[in-house]
């Protein structure tokens, strides 16, 4: 099976005035309310300023700004701020609405048209255009998103003093074109309060918070439960758009399904798992997993999320668990007000009667 032909890639799709954007999403850390930004002097015209994220400091980027825009409207409440990790370097991003996450297949990715400077080829911020059902979503190149001035070490007293910023910009640049207007520009008395208060929140040390050693989970749902499965395991999500039945198989070997050329074998594992369903409860998608050097699809109902959970915080399977098997459960994480019962799928399918090697 050609492994790259099968796998899609996931995204944060967001928008920025209207306009829709991808971030690939293994760069992702976490999304927050836009809070108070303090400015950060001599930086590029798009670098908004900084943020004192628990004790780090970030630099924020208005992505309006650095594609040529211009700020034509003070900052909103409902504005969010996009926090990507890339390496030990953070970076904020201003965004107006987060989309969620979607598989782009490589068949709905294509490169950006390119344009010459001068006879040179310059690398572009947007490098791929992916197409969807909505239009048209333009993919950010990670490089160049943290490609700017760096930010030199700044001083504890510095870092604790964020958040102090004049009201109205200079007079002498109040007519440019392009202004670094402060980040309380047209904003009414009780928005300055509010996003100052999400600053002083922001910069607490919230070690439950750190996601620096986190383990990315899938939170799925199945026949009504709720489960997560490592990422790590993860090849991709899609959905079941016919399945071929294969002879002398199991029950629990669904069929085989055509994913991009490719021929797939899905597995039912309710009973496996002993979950209560029904016959006439049929999944719709599939959560491709990788067991040694292959790959099986596992039904399932829909993917709800994607979240990181630092390894302390995953705790012992309880006694009183007696609905999943619990010889495949790693252990139970918490998503919002719910427990998830973390599903070592892997070991599942590892079991010889699922064990199915096709050609392709």
């Amino acid at each position: 099976m050609n492994t790259q032909s099968m796998l899609a890639s996931f995204y944060l799709i967001f928008k920025v005035k209207e306009m829709q954007f991808g971030v690939t999403a293994a760069i992702v850390q976490e999304i927050v309310r836009l809070p108070e930004i303090s400015p950060l002097e001599e930086a590029p015209v798009y670098i908004q300023g900084l943020v004192n994220l628990r004790g780090k400091v970030m630099p924020v980027l208005d992505l309006n700004l650095r594609l040529g825009g211009q700020r034509t409207h003070p900052y909103r409440l409902t504005d969010a701020l996009l926090i990507l990790r890339r390496k030990d370097k953070l970076l904020g991003i201003i965004i107006n609405e987060a989309l969620g996450m979607v598989e782009l297949p490589p068949d709905s990715v294509e490169p950006a048209p390119g344009f010459e400077e001068e006879g040179i080829t310059k690398p572009h911020l947007l490098n791929m255009v992916a197409k969807t059902n909505d239009g048209l979503t333009m993919l950010l190149d990670q490089a160049q998103l943290f490609r700017f001035a760096p930010i030199e070490a700044l001083s504890p007293e510095l870092i604790e003093g964020l958040g102090t910023i004049e009201d109205e910009p200079p007079e002498d640049e109040a007519q440019e074109a392009v202004k670094r207007y402060p980040f309380f520009h047209g904003m009414t008395a009780e928005e300055k309060q509010a996003f100052r208060e999400r600053s002083q929140q922001l910069q607490k040390n919230l070690v439950s918070e750190d996601l620096q050693n986190a383990i990315p989970l899938a939170v799925i749902r199945l026949a009504g439960e709720s489960l997560a499965v490592e990422m790590e395991v993860t090849e991709g999500f899609a959905s079941i758009t016919g399945l071929t039945p294969i002879p002398c198989c199991p029950p629990h070997i669904m069929g085989s399904t055509n994913l991009r050329g490719d021929s797939l074998t899905v597995v039912d594992v309710r009973e496996l798992l002993n979950i209560p369903h029904t016959k006439h409860e049929t999944p719709e998608n599939i959560i491709i997993i990788r067991c040694a050097n292959y790959f099986l699809g596992v039904a399932i109902d829909e993917v709800v999320d994607v979240i990181h959970v630092r390894p302390e915080s995953i705790n012992k399977v309880p006694d009183t668990i007696d609905v999943l098997d619990r010889s495949y459960l790693k252990g139970m994480a918490t998503y919002k007000k719910e427990m998830l019962a973390l599903v070592d799928l892997p070991t599942l399918l590892a079991k010889p009667e699922l064990t199915v090697h096709e050609e392709p």
